[in-house]
């Protein structure tokens, strides 16, 4: 998630801790650039939980081949969706992956302090295994 250099919210963002440090985040294009000389910032969420889910949104999204093929939750996301389907899943249609993130957020609610894509990845294999 990025925002630009001085304004309001990055102020307010980086008041609370929450800027990202260099390296630390994915590079991504927000699209929010308005001139050529403006840089983008990234920062995290104050619940990690909805930086989780950011996380994995952005990796089910058209923006996942922007993603590097070595990034970590990348490969933990394609694993699952390979080794886990859901029972209604259809190998010969195109992945839909709005009912993966449905369930995410489902997951989410109930277990509030999932703090990475691995152990939401874990929580919904278990919730499919019953």
């Amino acid at each position: 998630m990025l925002f630009r250099k001085d304004t309001p919210i990055a102020l307010l963002a980086e008041q609370d801790g929450l800027l990202v440090k260099a390296g630390e985040s994915i590079f991504y294009n927000a699209g929010c650039k308005t001139k050529a000389d403006q840089n983008e910032i990234a920062w995290r969420f104050a619940h990690p939980e909805v930086g989780v889910l950011g996380t994995l949104a952005r990796r089910l999204s058209s923006d996942r081949y922007n993603i590097p093929g070595d990034d970590p939750d990348k490969q933990a996301i394609e694993a699952f969706i390979r080794d886990c389907p859901p029972a209604s899943f259809d190998p010969r249609a195109p992945f839909d992956p709005l009912p993966l993130f449905r369930e995410a957020v489902e997951t989410i609610e109930r277990r509030p302090r999932t703090g990475s894509t691995t152990g939401l990845l874990d929580l919904i294999r278990a919730a499919r295994r019953k």
